[in-house]
């Protein structure tokens, strides 16, 4: 068996069917029939089914599947290391960042950052809710600042700084005081981004009510802002607008503030060339215990 034949597999399995992986890898369709029917042949099984109208990978062939994808990246991180060894620093670091993350504060640490390393582009993304834990699996960031929900297998954690997600509304919705009352006024909700099995929004939906869905949390700002409706949104965002009493904080019982961790994140078994760990010590830095920064970041945007 052959690299080249589980990158095969892996890319029919990714697309659906040997047509759109042929199409994917720019080969011809036989010859991505011959090289899964060669594997077939080392295996001794058959690693897909073709009785039906599309190819359906069977249960060996699936558990094959895992541990190729395994190899696969191995093989991948390997040429990176390769590339960057040759190369001496990287061209490109792929960033992808939480909608919900004190936004101006991180862009100026990258703003600090790329200016020391104007030959290495930066590709930022911001993605909500679990979107950033699918492109960390994926592999397809090199970092992600994100909420830190229990540990991914192979994910390294930095653990950065709390947000306090506040339900909030305009002063006109401080007569509502039951959680029954406010299932008739509209709940403005961010839509998961993750494109498989997307969840509606980390806690604090609130079951049986009116909901409006949104891709981005600065529109569902302006949307309550406009009085449209209410939601949880992120301290550090909305601190001119509580003070200024333009939004208030809906107090009501078993309504309550959500204190959510953000860290940087990256694939633990991925090599880091000598720009990403720059990048990685950056953020140690910055946001070590004994940072003075850091106890500034813990004062705004931590719950006690």
């Amino acid at each position: 068996m052959t690299l080249d034949q589980m990158l095969v597999l892996d890319t029919i399995v990714q697309c659906g069917s040997f047509r759109a992986a042929a199409e994917t890898l720019n080969r011809s369709q036989p010859a991505v029939s011959v090289a899964i029917r060669k594997l077939e042949e080392t295996l001794g099984f058959d690693v897909f089914d073709r009785s039906g109208y599309r190819p359906q990978i069977t249960p060996a062939g699936s558990i094959f599947h895992q541990k190729a994808q395994l190899l696969l990246r191995q093989a991948d991180s390997l040429g990176e290391l390769g590339r960057q060894l040759a190369s001496g620093k990287e061209s490109e670091l792929k960033i992808t960042i939480t909608s919900i993350a004190p936004i101006p504060l991180i862009l100026s640490i990258l703003k600090g950052f790329g200016d020391r390393h104007p030959d290495t582009r930066l590709n930022i993304n911001f993605e909500v809710m679990t979107g950033n834990y699918e492109r960390l699996i994926r592999r397809e960031t090199d970092f992600a600042l994100t909420m830190l929900e229990g540990a991914l297998p192979d994910i390294a954690f930095l653990p950065i700084t709390n947000v306090t997600m506040i339900p909030v509304a305009i002063p006109g919705y401080q007569a509502v005081k039951t959680l029954d009352s406010l299932r008739d006024y509209v709940q403005v909700v961010v839509r998961d981004s993750a494109s498989v099995k997307p969840r509606i929004e980390r806690g604090g939906l609130l079951e049986g009510g009116r909901r409006w869905l949104v891709g981005d949390v600065s529109i569902k700002k302006e949307i309550i802002v406009a009085g449209l409706g209410w939601g949880s949104l992120p301290d550090h965002l909305i601190e001119h607008e509580l003070a200024t009493g333009v939004l208030v904080p809906l107090s009501i019982e078993n309504l309550r503030c959500t204190s959510i961790q953000l860290g940087l994140a990256r694939p633990a078994e991925r090599p880091m060339g000598p720009v990403a760990r720059e990048l990685w010590q950056v953020f140690e830095q910055e946001f070590a215990p004994t940072s003075r920064q850091n106890a500034v970041l813990r004062r705004r945007f931590s719950q006690t």
